[in-house]
């Protein structure tokens, strides 16, 4: 029963969104990383409607390293203390610490 929970809660939470911007929304972000990895998750979310969703997983996204997975894309992280070439370097290479 805790998939149901999961697609009931995606379901709810994007139909949510959408009444309150009068727009669907087309892209998910899993909390604090939760279900990223669980195949049934990802499957909820894309059974939702969502087409693409955001990892927890810093990086640059590029198909040797993630695959076509649009459910499972990474993130770039950006602090309070970046500056634009931090900003820049998340851009273009995922990362802006050396």
């Amino acid at each position: 029963t805790e998939i149901k929970d999961v697609k009931r809660e995606v379901e709810k939470s994007r139909s949510t969104i959408a009444e309150f911007l009068e727009e669907t929304p087309d892209s998910f972000a899993y909390p604090y990383g939760a279900g990223e990895d669980v195949p049934a998750v990802v499957q909820a979310v894309k059974e939702a409607g969502y087409r693409t969703a955001v990892t927890v997983h810093a990086g640059k996204w590029t198909i040797e390293r993630f695959g076509d997975k649009p459910l499972n894309l990474p993130r770039a992280f950006v602090r309070g203390d970046d500056n634009m070439l931090d900003f820049h370097l998340h851009l273009t290479r995922g990362r802006s610490r050396f």
